[in-house]
């Protein structure tokens, strides 16, 4: 019996659930997300790319396998850094964070 490509996902959702870093995960989501949306990071040439839905930090908490206090750091580290930007209550991410993830999701 063959598989189906939401098995292939789904295989590929754990692996890296459990061996990413937790930084590399966020950066996975935010691919995930625009590449689902029709964006394509690789092809972009804007520095940052505006996040195609909001989404909330509980959710994002479950998407990503991280508690409460570590997304917190997270997202506070990179938004330091300049990988995400919120403006007019909207988020944005820095395309050239996200390119090696948007890469490895393509390469699957």
């Amino acid at each position: 019996m063959s598989r189906g490509l939401g098995d292939v996902y789904k295989r590929q959702g754990m692996e890296a659930l459990f061996s990413l870093p937790l930084e590399e995960r966020l950066q996975l989501f935010y691919a995930a997300a625009l590449l689902r949306s029709g964006a394509h990071p690789l092809e972009s040439s804007a520095e940052y790319l505006r996040m195609p839905y909001p989404i909330t930090r509980a959710a994002l908490e479950r998407v990503i396998y991280v508690s409460r206090a570590s997304l917190d750091r997270l997202l506070a580290a990179a938004s330091k850094s300049g990988m995400i930007l919120l403006q007019g209550g909207e988020r944005f991410v820095r395309r050239r964070d996200i390119a090696a993830m948007t890469e490895w999701i393509l390469e699957r």
